[in-house]
């Protein structure tokens, strides 16, 4: 579920448009007439890809923050505690970008954050419970 949740997150993210851009982009630098045409569109577009491309990070930890969205947060960071113990069991080391370990931490403090909220909430929103002694009945006034 929580995989799913990514993936639903790049169907519908900004992410697919631009990705789709370069590789028009690319199309565009491929072709005699339209590199010489477009030359500057096309310069442009490499050095936004470059910075595109930098940014992966980022785009890892959104699509972590959207399956967190969709109630899957605690099951990736299960599973991304699967794979980091895989990855120490098979000397691998973790050389991700972001790494397993930034993205479970990312994810506890997503986790620890929503927590603290349901506390402040709980504490604000409830009165106070009813005292353990039982009301005693009141007398009515007398107007004498």
């Amino acid at each position: 579920m929580p995989f799913l949740a990514r993936l639903l997150y790049d169907e519908n993210s900004p992410d697919r448009l631009v990705n789709h851009l370069f590789q028009l982009a690319h199309v565009g630098e491929s072709l005699w007439l339209s590199s010489w045409l477009l030359a500057p569109a096309l310069s442009v577009a490499r050095k936004c890809e470059t910075r595109w491309d930098e940014m992966e990070r980022d785009h890892v930890l959104d699509r972590d923050y959207f399956a967190y969205l969709c109630g899957q947060g605690k099951r990736l960071r299960i599973a991304l505690r699967h794979q980091l113990n895989d990855r120490i069991q098979q000397n691998q080391p973790d050389n991700a970008i972001p790494t397993l370990v930034e993205r479970i931490d990312h994810l506890d403090s997503l986790i620890g954050r929503e927590a603290r909220q349901v506390k402040k909430l709980r504490d604000a929103a409830l009165p106070p419970g009813p005292s353990s002694e039982p009301p005693t009945p009141t007398e009515p006034e007398s107007d004498v």
